[in-house]
């Protein structure tokens, strides 16, 4: 079964259900829509927690390119043809992804990939937090 691990800054946003779907890059594994999936932090270490199970609702392509500003974000819509993010649609799209501000979520795809980073947007639904889970402390960070 399909697992994501997220880093520890985003863990309490997932377990409140506030964040519903993350960025990743293209690789092996190809999510589904229908799909049961395990939400995880810290996976490979000893801080491994399982923070629930959802249900992927749809998978999107996006491309970020931080090798020009202003940055560009293009995602693929609803009909399957991708559309640029204008200034207002991105820093909404940044606070739901979980970052403070448009620049904190370049920033991280910049540090993490580069100038250019293609990958998929998966979203869920239905989270279902493992019970007794309540220990996220404020200090910890994605």
């Amino acid at each position: 079964m399909p697992s994501l691990n997220f880093k520890a800054k985003f863990a309490r946003a997932i377990a409140s259900g506030k964040k519903k779907q993350t960025i990743r890059p293209l690789g092996k594994r190809k999510y589904k829509r229908g799909e049961k999936v395990y939400l995880y932090t810290g996976q490979r270490t000893k801080n491994c927690r399982l923070l629930g199970t959802a249900i992927i609702v749809d998978v999107r392509n996006i491309e970020i390119k931080n090798d020009i500003s202003p940055a560009i974000v293009r995602i693929q819509g609803l009909d399957g043809i991708p559309y640029q993010m204008d200034e207002i649609t991105l820093d909404l799209y940044a606070k739901h992804d979980g970052f403070s501000s448009v620049a904190d979520f370049l920033n991280f795809f910049k540090d993490l990939y580069g100038d250019v980073f293609r990958g998929q947007e998966i979203t869920w639904r239905d989270f279902n937090p493992i019970s007794g889970r309540s220990d996220f402390n404020s200090n910890t960070t994605h």
